[in-house]
């Protein structure tokens, strides 16, 4: 290892050094035992911080491997989330249409309603302010008992007929509303639930974002310990 032939030289080197004039035998040697000793010391520490080093280095590397393992965990169900919210969104896009789209037929209903019921009404007070007037001359207007029969159900069927378009568009007008309703209450359901994956997708986004960041951080550090530990050896 490095450290120990720097000692080996570091020795060499001291027991080749002439001693300072006028130093004993016994001097030279406690001089060159206090030189070898504080090279020990120093090989020692360096010996210590390499260890620290390694085992921190060894901690690291397990800490990368358990949070890539975490992302992709984590990657796997944002996948899936977006892909629920994909899906979710897609899907209270196509209520919002069909409720717009009932709300303008509802809408065309009402309208249509309020027109024949206004027609309605005035057939029937023209048939009922006519009076025996035009009675009259319904019966000199014919030639025969059967054609007064035949005008007299003509008459009546068109006002039937007007109360048939009546009522259909009120029944019309009654099944879309409560389409339009039940329409509106599964399009708020289908917002919370779109509000509700949005936000755990959100989370989820941030969490992987943390992830990979720490995970960064920590290969960064790693490396600054490999390079620290080549220079100790």
């Amino acid at each position: 290892r490095r450290t120990a032939l720097a000692l080996a030289a570091a020795i060499g080197v001291l027991l080749a050094t002439p001693g300072a004039h006028g130093q004993s035998l016994h001097e030279r040697q406690q001089t060159l035992d206090g030189k070898i000793s504080s090279l020990r010391s120093k090989i020692d520490a360096a010996k210590e911080k390499e260890g620290v080093l390694s085992t921190e280095i060894q901690a690291a590397s397990t800490d990368i491997s358990s949070l890539e393992s975490d992302i992709g965990v984590l990657t796997g169900t944002l996948s899936t989330l977006e892909a629920e919210l994909a899906a979710s969104r897609a899907r209270l896009a196509n209520l919002e249409a069909r409720f717009d789209r009932q709300t303008d037929h509802l809408n065309r209903l009402r309208r249509d309603y309020a027109l024949a019921q206004q027609t309605l009404d005035q057939r029937l007070v023209e048939l009922y302010t006519a009076g025996e007037t035009d009675t009259v001359a319904l019966i000199l207007g014919v030639t025969s008992l059967s054609e007064l029969i035949a005008q007299l159900d003509f008459v009546n069927e068109i006002s039937l007929q007007d109360q048939r378009i009546a009522a259909d568009l009120e029944r019309l007008k009654g099944e879309m509303r409560l389409a339009r309703i039940e329409t509106g209450k599964l399009r708020d359901q289908v917002a919370d639930e779109t509000a509700t994956i949005a936000a755990k997708t959100e989370e989820a986004r941030a969490a992987q974002a943390a992830l990979v960041a720490r995970q960064s951080a920590l290969e960064a550090a790693r490396a600054d310990k490999q390079s620290l530990l080549a220079n100790v050896k």
